[in-house]
């Protein structure tokens, strides 16, 4: 008995030993496979001249090994690069270099030279991850053809334990599983993956957030940059560890997932991920990461297999450079970020609060990025309209941007005082809006977002600042071939306008509703990375740009804006838009901002203070605190309001919605908390029905419609003595605008034959807005 116990206890340690030599083995082939495939794209003719230029003692003339530099340019970290890829060359089966003595000859050299001078950086990232990255690859590759000695120093240099946080531990945590790996020891390996997947978790502080945006150094927007570092290196071990006893729990994955899918891929048109998600880091050479989101979307594929079509989709898409299947609105209520698809169009909106860090500089990165989080407003056709353009810009005019003329660097994190800052989204449309405070300038911004369209409006612009104060509406690339004014082809230059009805250029229309002084430059501008970066070549680039801004001149008291940007549009139909606009301005008061959309019966309001709006001669909506709002015709008497607080300080918002007869019906919001404080919030509200419909002011504009009823057709003629912009709107009795006209100050005598002969018969209601006031009438069609 006592025997058979042994032999069962004997089998028992076998078959463990078994199960651990085959997880490390299973998880060792899948990531010698990938470095094989890394290999496969490593061009020999690429890597000889490095070969052929080292010196006997290992080393390479062009490199300085006492390197103080602090960014990407520290020049030891080149050598391991070069042997890295000589690794790669010697492993490439099938080609000259293969298993190749002299060259091993020359990677031992290499190795030997680097464990004799030991390069340190003053940078702690290049000697406690940096170097480790390198080693990571070379260590596990040349596993079996290194000397023991030079293994032993490699293995000796990754990392033993895991430690830090965010993106470092997981890079830190990444060298200890290729330690166990090499080691084969099963219990590294596990602390490495422990310590990952520790950092897989929805968090108050950094990391992922809980709108799937994500934090590093504070509450820092970084899907970009860092976010992909974390992303790279959780999807790597995702894939890795699949179907392992190893492998990532589903709520991990899951987590990465959404990130991927609901956050990242609503920061991505074509292949270029949104630069204001990539903190300093935009200010290098290789910014614009959306490739790099391609390849976590096929490893999470991999890893999590209900989601797999539409991971790959995703990545499909960034391969051939198209837009993500998406369409909609989103505000990131943890970031102060909005934004919005269409299939013509994305466009984002960059802000900060006293709750969000803004932007950074350092390692002599972001050099003159002061003003990029104060309502960066990019706006994407393609998503390459600012690619290699940010040398080249005038960093005191950033799109969207009301600011002094003047370019500072941002220093290592940089906000503003104000909590008035958030959005308000129901999915399909947003509003973003934000108090400005900072460098003596105030305003009140805001961001309206529709089908074709965003309106933007600014108020209460007022400065002590010695500079000269603009709001830059874009700054991007000139199409030179197509830069239409008001209908007209212009050249290159520099104009004022005190008049603009509408600009056009790459296909993008600038619509203004009121005239207000404007100034366009459409010129060559030049510069180079290294002014941005101190990391980046020199190299002095020329790059043709657009400018458009409002000059509000120095010291501005009250000044305002309104401008509506209509992408993805031909010169008719800018035309033609400019004709008939068909959003309403309603209120643009330090108070409140407001904008109607009567074509899809949407309305979005910013109540800087407790107020009340009249949408129309049908609708107001007044609420009893401070908040921003959509509201939404759902059908004849019922509306859909959505509804945010931007400050997240109220438990509850009362809105109330009257109808032409000042009767009302109120709902109360109860406001999230928490980390969903900030979080937009819906219900629907019914108006009471009038039974019998009231015609005001028929006799104030002396109008006559006739004949009555008609076929559908009818002569309107009207006469006012006092210029005014007026606004036909015909609605059919469930309230759909079937026609509209805006004419711009009119006045004097109107007559106009409206055919309506394809509307079905019944009753239809005409509204004329003069001013901020509606006459409404009646039309009947009897066929």
């Amino acid at each position: 008995m006592k025997y058979l116990k042994n032999r069962l206890l004997l089998c028992f340690f076998l078959i463990v030993s078994l199960s651990k030599a085959s997880v490390v083995d299973t998880i060792k082939t899948r990531v010698l496979n990938d470095l094989i495939f890394n290999a496969n794209q490593i061009q020999e003719k690429d890597v000889i001249p490095f070969i052929n230029s080292m010196l006997l003692n290992g080393s390479w003339n062009d490199i300085n090994y006492k390197s103080s530099a602090v960014a990407d340019d520290w020049e030891p970290s080149f050598h391991l690069d070069r042997l890295k890829n000589m690794c790669y060359v010697y492993m490439k089966n099938g080609q000259n270099l293969y298993l190749n003595k002299g060259l091993l000859t020359k990677i031992d050299s290499g190795l030997t030279y680097w464990f004799k001078v030991n390069p340190s950086s003053p940078n702690w990232w290049h000697n406690d991850i940096g170097k480790q990255m390198r080693f990571n690859i070379i260590g596990l590759l040349m596993e079996k053809h290194l000397r023991k000695e030079l293994l032993t120093k490699i293995v000796n240099t990754l990392s033993a334990v895991p430690k830090m946080t965010g993106a470092n531990l997981t890079d830190i945590s990444t060298s200890v599983i290729y330690r166990g790996l090499i080691e084969g020891d099963l219990n590294r390996i596990k602390s490495g993956l422990n310590a990952i997947s520790s950092e897989i978790k929805l968090s108050s502080g950094e990391g992922f957030k809980i709108d799937n945006s994500f934090h590093q150094h504070g509450a820092f927007l970084y899907n970009g940059g860092y976010g992909l570092v974390f992303l790279n290196t959780c999807s790597f071990w995702a894939e890795k560890t699949a179907t392992t006893t190893l492998a990532f729990t589903q709520p991990k994955i899951a987590i990465l997932t959404d990130m991927l899918l609901k956050g990242n891929c609503w920061m991505i048109r074509g292949n270029v991920m949104d630069y204001s998600t990539e903190g300093r880091g935009f200010t290098r050479t290789y910014s614009g990461q959306g490739k790099e989101c391609m390849l976590y979307l096929r490893r999470m594929a991999n890893a999590n297999i209900s989601k797999k079509n539409e991971l790959t989709a995703a990545a499909d898409r960034i391969q051939k450079g198209e837009r993500q299947d998406i369409s909609g609105n989103r505000h990131f209520w943890k970031s102060d970020f909005s934004a919005h698809h269409r299939a013509s169009f994305y466009t984002s909106v960059k802000m900060c609060s006293k709750r969000t860090v803004g932007i950074e500089g350092g390692n002599g990165e972001n050099l003159k990025g002061y003003w990029l989080p104060f309502g960066l407003n990019y706006i994407y056709r393609k998503g390459n309209e600012y690619q290699d353009i940010f040398p080249m810009w005038d960093w005191g005019f950033l799109p969207g941007v009301t600011n002094p003329n003047t370019v500072l660097f941002p220093g290592p994190s940089l906000s503003q005082s104000e909590t008035f800052v958030g959005g308000v989204s129901d999915s399909t449309y947003g509003v973003a809006a934000m108090k400005l405070n900072i460098q003596n300038t105030t305003a009140r911004k805001a961001w309206f977002l529709f089908d074709k369209e965003l309106v933007a409006l600014g108020t209460g612009i007022n400065s002590t600042n010695t500079n000269e104060i603009n709001t830059t509406i874009n700054q991007t690339g000139l199409n030179a071939n197509s830069l239409i004014v008001n209908g007209n082809s212009i050249s290159k230059g520099v104009y004022k306008y005190d008049s603009l009805n509408w600009i056009l250029n790459d296909s993008i229309a600038y619509i203004f509703p009121e005239k207000k002084t404007i100034v366009l430059k459409a010129q060559t501008q030049s510069g180079s990375w290294y002014n941005i970066n101190n990391s980046q070549p020199q190299t002095v680039f020329s790059k043709d740009v657009f400018t458009l801004y409002f000059p509000h001149g120095k010291t501005p008291v009250n000044a305002s804006y309104q401008y509506a940007v209509v992408p993805s549009i031909s010169p008719t139909e800018a035309a033609n838009y400019y004709k008939n606009i068909p959003f309403l301005v309603l209120k643009n008061t330090s108070q409140i901002q407001a904008v109607n959309y009567p074509g899809i019966g949407v309305t979005g309001i910013v109540f800087y203070e407790p107020g009340t709006v009249a949408i129309n001669g049908s609708l107001s909506v007044s609420v009893n605190r401070s908040c921003i709002l959509l509201v939404k015709k759902v059908s004849n008497n019922k509306y859909s309001v959505t509804i945010a607080d931007p400050e997240r300080t109220q438990a509850q918002i009362v809105c109330t919605l009257y109808n032409k007869n000042n009767i009302g019906n109120s709902y109360t919001f109860k406001m999230p908390s928490g980390d969903n404080s900030g979080k937009s919030v819906s219900a629907n509200i019914d108006l009471p029905i009038i039974s019998n419909v009231e015609y005001v002011d028929k006799d104030s504009l002396e109008l006559d419609i006739y004949p009555q009823p008609s076929n559908g057709v009818f002569n309107v003629s009207f006469f006012t003595d006092h210029s005014s912009d007026l606004i036909i709107y015909i609605f059919d009795n469930l309230g759909k605008m079937v026609y509209m006209e805006s004419l711009r100050n009119y006045t004097g005598n109107y007559h106009k034959v409206i055919n309506l002969s394809e509307q079905p018969s019944g009753l239809y209601i005409m509204k004329i807005r003069v001013g901020e006031r509606f006459k409404t009438y009646k039309l009947c069609i009897e066929k």
